[in-house]
């Protein structure tokens, strides 16, 4: 069965490929607003709160990122550009 679960604080599309689970949450990584408006948000929801949290965001935003959990540190690479960041889930 399906149930609905807390809203993501901001209507983001283009982060499938930055969204991954990393210590017990799901981590959504930079994504578009609007048409082609980039975001560097990164939030994280926690299932056993039912509650997304805001993260530290990305030092520039990212329409289409790929971001990956890599030895317990966020890897986050950007395709439009020659880019890559390394930070922590905080």
């Amino acid at each position: 069965t399906w149930q609905q679960v807390a809203d993501l604080p901001l209507a983001i599309s283009h982060h499938s490929n930055s969204t991954f689970v990393m210590d017990g949450r799901i981590v959504t990584v930079g994504g578009e607003v609007d048409h082609l408006e980039g975001v560097a948000d990164v939030f994280a929801y926690d299932p056993q709160a039912d509650r997304w949290s805001e993260l530290t965001p990305l030092p520039q935003a990212m329409v289409d990122p790929v971001a990956e959990n890599v030895g317990g540190q966020i890897v986050v690479a950007y395709n439009w550009r020659p880019v890559a960041f390394v930070g922590a889930l905080e």
